[in-house]
């Protein structure tokens, strides 16, 4: 192995043979290989020139293939029968892939410090989270749920959901409340601005016969008529917390 490291002349090719491995390896002026070969179960490949490297692990269970580029471009790959990672890096980009046994994907991508995605995934559940210096995005799904939340130092949005729920929430810096939910039957928004008024306005755009609607509406079965936008002021005294102002303010509506 020490030709390997000295100049050899061009086109030279070394072979090294034990019970247990083999090594070979070719060299030419700009080219150099080099194989390792475990009793069948461990095979190392590397493969350089002046501008990349690529390396490959093999065994029977376990695959990694790393390919490196003049110092700017780096992809990684692990792969076994129950996992793949995959991971490209440059100087200002790096990608990360990970499959577990088809049922589990992480993919992370990330942007010279200002970006990052995640995504996670399972056959019932999945996460992608979107990262800059100043925006959050998160978004959670099942077959039946959905939370995204969008986060600024200034904004943030939560929105829940269901195959007949949806909840929009809107916090404006400590000063603006805003939460919508929607139904096939019926949508509310409510506003808190500044913690000085409050607005709620229930929207339908024809006339619904509501089958099971909430405590404050009309009885099951009765017709409503209500206005395309229908919006009542209140002022309060106080501010209202926020833990009591999301869907408490239904009575207020005009019926």
């Amino acid at each position: 192995m020490q030709s390997l490291f000295h100049t050899p002349p061009p086109n030279s090719k070394t072979l090294a043979f034990s019970s247990t491995y083999l090594i070979v390896s070719a060299y030419t002026s700009t080219y150099l290989i080099v194989s390792s070969f475990f009793t069948s179960t461990y095979l190392i490949v590397s493969a350089f020139s002046s501008t990349y490297l690529i390396v490959s692990a093999f065994s029977s269970t376990y695959l990694i293939v790393s390919v490196f580029f003049s110092s700017t471009y780096l992809i990684v790959s692990v792969f076994s029968s129950t996992y793949l990672i995959v991971s490209s890096y440059t100087s200002t980009y790096l990608i990360v892939s990970a499959f577990f046994s088809s049922t589990y994907l992480i993919v992370s991508a990330f942007f010279s410090s200002t970006y990052l995605i995640v995504s996670a995934y399972t056959s019932t559940y999945l996460i992608v989270s979107s990262f800059t210096s100043t925006y959050l995005i998160v978004s959670s799904y099942t077959s039946t749920y959905l939370i995204v939340s969008s986060y600024t130092s200034t904004y943030l949005i939560v929105s829940s959901y269901t195959s007949t729920y949806l909840i929009v929430s809107s916090f404006y810096t400590s000063t603006n409340f805003i939460v919508s939910a929607y139904t096939s039957t019926y949508l509310i928004v409510s506003a808190f601005y500044t913690s000085t008024n409050l607005t709620i306005s229930l929207t339908t755009t024809t006339t619904t016969t509501m089958q099971s609607p909430p405590t404050s509406l009309p009885p099951p079965s009765t017709t409503i008529t209500i206005s395309l936008t229908t919006t009542t002021t209140i002022s309060l005294p106080q501010p209202p917390s926020p833990s009591s102002s999301t869907l408490h303010h239904n009575h207020h509506l005009p019926h």
